[in-house]
């Protein structure tokens, strides 16, 4: 899904984004017993008053 296309929604709402491996989608082969997630997509606003 594509959330910049929906009205009043930004990719910047979510602050975690589970991200799938792009080969194996756990609906591809009900046999397969991995989760298909690659990794996570975080989302951290940055706060000038930490910066160095």
């Amino acid at each position: 899904m594509n959330a910049a296309c929906l009205e009043g929604v930004s990719p910047f709402d979510f602050k975690v984004i589970p991200v799938n491996d792009g080969v194996n989608h756990p609906s591809d082969n009900p046999n397969y017993k991995g989760s298909g997630i690659a990794g996570y997509l975080r989302f951290e606003p940055f706060d000038e008053t930490k910066a160095d």
